[in-house]
């Protein structure tokens, strides 16, 4: 993340140099200035952070097999259609940022990229700082990108969530077994490594607390107990957990393999030991 954010601060610089700017003049333009705080602040910490990476017994994670052919583009595929939006190519930030999830995208495993037959990179059209940085869609097994140039050191960070999601659909189907251990691990350690993955705990307490009220409707005759209405409330109560631990996933996923700052991670170290022994785990990891 240092070696792109200092590339970002390359083109303003010589960009400025080639127009006789002062130097000092680019501390004013919004995302030259957020660009540097976030490297000196990173630089500044490079230390700790590999005192918390040694703490979290973070994983070896392996480079598997990597034998895809290149596009035109340069982007590394088997049968993966991938669309980069033209206007993209002709904005030096945009494009950059597009370059960096090229560079991300071909570090992946060839088995990981096949479990994605879709990659659309874009720009948001988002305004302010609220920004949905990317989504995956199981049906089409589809992986969008809006990248933004108001935010763009979350661009690994929600590249590498969006993979954790492939991944968790990929390994539900195959080997659901798994999934199932990984989920246990999750109700038992009772905490979430992010403030965003904490956030669909409250799908799954709002779901919790509609099926107990409907359960109280029910013991006064309310509702009538039929084999579909507990088919019904059964599946909910399976989706919204999923939900919530195919999130604790994703995130850990963007965790380990570097994009996620440890000041963004809200639990306690002991528990983040026992996140990555759960991840490492289920993805048979050393």
């Amino acid at each position: 993340m240092i070696d792109n954010n200092k590339k970002i601060m390359k083109i303003f610089e010589d960009k400025y140099t080639e127009r006789s700017f002062e130097r000092k003049n680019l501390l004013a333009i919004p995302l030259y200035s957020k660009v540097k705080e976030e490297v000196d602040k990173a630089e500044k910490d490079i230390k700790e952070v590999e005192k918390d990476i040694k703490k979290s017994d973070l994983p070896h994670i392996p480079m598997g097999k990597n034998t895809h052919s290149k596009t035109k583009d340069g982007y590394v595929y088997n049968k993966t259609k991938i669309n980069v939006h033209p206007s993209i190519k002709n904005d030096i930030i945009h494009n950059l940022l597009q370059e960096r999830i090229k560079d991300m995208w071909n570090s992946l495993s060839d088995d990981v990229r096949d479990g994605v037959d879709n990659l659309i990179i874009k720009k948001s059209r988002a305004r302010g700082i609220r920004i949905r940085g990317g989504t995956w869609v199981p049906a089409t097994k589809t992986i969008s990108m809006n990248i933004s140039s108001v935010t763009p050191n979350e661009t690994g960070h929600n590249f590498f969530h969006e993979v954790g999601h492939a991944k968790w659909s990929k390994i539900k189907k195959e080997n659901p077994e798994k999934i199932e251990k990984f989920r246990k691990d999750m109700n038992n350690i009772r905490y979430a490594p992010t403030d965003y993955s904490l956030s669909y705990s409250n799908v799954s307490q709002k779901n919790k607390e509609s099926e107990r009220k409907y359960r109280m409707n029910q013991a006064r005759g309310g509702h009538t107990v039929t084999e579909e209405s507990e088919r019904i409330l059964a599946k909910n109560r399976e989706n919204t957990e999923d939900l919530y631990h195919n999130e604790i996933h994703s995130e850990l996923n963007a965790y380990v393999m570097g994009v996620i700052k440890p000041d963004d991670i809200i639990s306690p170290k002991e528990y983040m030991v026992k996140f990555i022994k759960s991840y490492k785990e289920l993805w048979d990891l050393e």
